[in-house]
Order: C-alpha cells, then structure tokens, then sequence
C-alpha cells in the first residue's frame, strides 16, 4: 500500500519539472525574439535617421543680435554723418559727437528688434511646418508679421529723420561760423560786441547800397 501512493507522487514531480522547463524555454525564446527584434529596430533607426535629413536648430543668440546691430547702426549713422559734415566739424565739434552716440544707440535698438522678429517668425514657421495647423499659429504669425513691418517702416523713418538732423546741422554750423568771423571782424575794428555788430552790419549793408546807387550817376555824369 505504501508503495502504490509513492508512485503518484513521482509522476507530479516529472510533470512539474517538465512545466518548468517548458517554462523556462519559452521565456528564453521570447528574450530571444525581443532582442532580436530590438537589433533589426535600431539597424532600422540608423537607416531612417540617414535618409531623413538633419535639420539644425536654431537658436537666438541675443549678445550676438545686440553686437551686429550696434555694428550696423554705427556704420549707418557714420555714413550719413560724414556725408553731411566734414571729419574737421565732426572731431571738434562735441555736440555732434554725442548726437552721432545717441543715434548709435536708438538706431541699434531698433534693429535688434527686427532681429528678434525675424527669429520668432522663423520658429512659427517651423511649428507650422512640423503640423500645428490650428488657427491660432497662423493668427500669430499673421501678428509677427504686421510687427516685422511696423519695425521696418520704423527704420526707415528714423534713417530719413536722422539724414535731415545732420543736414540742418550743417546749415546751423555754417551760420554760426558765420557769425563768429563777423563778430571777431567787427571787435578787430573796436566794435564792442553783438550789440555794436548788429549796428555796424546794418551801416555796412546801408554805406554798400549807396555805392552801387552812386556808381551809375557817376558813369552818367561822365
């Protein structure tokens, strides 16, 4: 009797063996076939990633933005400077040196602000591209845009102000030079200042008027 219930027994043993072999089998193979498959996946990635071209991010470099413009508007205003003035009333005159600074200043803001809009159209154009089709990138872009524009229309307006200043200032510069080779003229020959050169300007401009009026009785006379 004793020997009849061993033998169940050592059949369960078999049989549970053989599961866990089975088991162990079939867990081997599918660790096989997953790193199969991870290998032909990522040979698959390299291909794709060699046929599908490389874009570069683009990323805003402020401090450079800020060095190109201030490059640009100073050359700008220099130009327009110099076209107007002479480098001798440039380098004595200070009040023009520090305007030439100011415009130097604005004008670079200015540009560097055109930069900035024309990055931020740049990356709504490539989040657009890449599928955001929704309405609201395109209002936004739409946005960007318009401020582009209204930066651009700025420039100019500003170029065009500044070009007229440095015209005026030449105007002004050669009437006060004027004024002071009268003055300096006038105090030479024992005028006593602006009030007595106003004086003898107008004696000067009265004694030339009666020479040219006597000239011709002169000739008739004759």
């Amino acid at each position: 009797m004793q020997s009849e219930r061993e033998v169940p027994d050592s059949k369960g043993k078999n049989a549970d063996k053989e599961e866990k072999k089975r088991q162990i089998d079939e867990r081997k193979e599918l660790e096989d076939l997953i790193k199969s498959q991870e290998d032909s996946l990522m040979s698959l990635t390299d291909e794709a990633n060699q046929l599908i071209p490389t874009k570069d991010v683009i990323r805003f470099d402020n401090e450079k933005a800020s060095l190109v413009s201030l490059g640009e508007s100073a050359s700008i205003v220099d130009a327009n400077a110099k076209f107007f003035l002479t480098p001798e009333i440039i380098q004595t005159e200070g009040y023009i040196q520090e305007k030439m600074k100011a415009d130097v200043m604005l004008l670079s803001d200015i540009l560097r602000q055109g930069k900035i809009s024309d990055y931020t159209i740049v990356k709504m154009l490539e989040i657009i591209d890449e599928g955001n089709m929704h309405p609201r990138a395109f209002e936004v872009l739409s946005s960007l845009q318009r401020t582009k524009l209204d930066i651009t229309k700025m420039t100019s307006q500003y170029i065009n102000s500044m070009e007229n200043g440095y015209k005026n200032l030449k105007e002004d510069y050669k009437t006060k030079r004027n004024e002071e080779a009268i003055e300096v003229e006038y105090i030479e020959q024992g005028g006593k200042g602006p009030q007595d050169l106003t004086t003898r300007g107008t004696r000067t401009i009265i004694q030339q008027m009666r020479q040219m009026i006597d000239e011709p009785e002169n000739e008739i006379e004759e």
